[in-house]
């Protein structure tokens, strides 16, 4: 995302002067999900395997969260409410694709929800 989705989106707020709200700890700082609170170091660190939370399934070479259990990480569930935002609240929402990968659980259930 900081590759292309950040510069992409100063040029937006800087040249055009548009207004614009990202997924990161710039835009997001509380979420509660499941009735419990968190913030988003709290939800990072989960993700990271640096302050986990709750224990994933993970690959062993990378530390990665496999995707059988992906949707239960804490940062899926706080995506997924933030894309449920824009949707509810009227946002025009840009895809800059995801590249590369096309089967991510991830993209797949931004653009469900977004674009449905």
């Amino acid at each position: 995302m900081t590759k292309r989705v950040d510069p992409f989106a100063n040029t937006l707020k800087k040249e055009k002067g548009i207004e614009i709200e990202l997924f990161n700890s710039a835009f997001q700082s509380k979420f509660t999900i499941e009735g419990k609170e968190y913030t988003w170091q709290q939800i990072i660190g989960d993700l990271n395997n640096d302050d986990p939370i709750f224990v994933y399934k993970r690959d062993v070479s990378t530390g990665y969260v496999l995707d059988e259990d992906i949707e239960k990480t804490l940062m899926f569930k706080a995506n997924k409410q933030f894309a449920e935002k824009l949707t509810k609240e009227g946002y025009t929402v840009i895809d800059l694709d995801y590249g590369l990968v096309s089967n991510s659980k991830w993209y797949n259930m931004e653009t469900q929800t977004i674009f449905k």
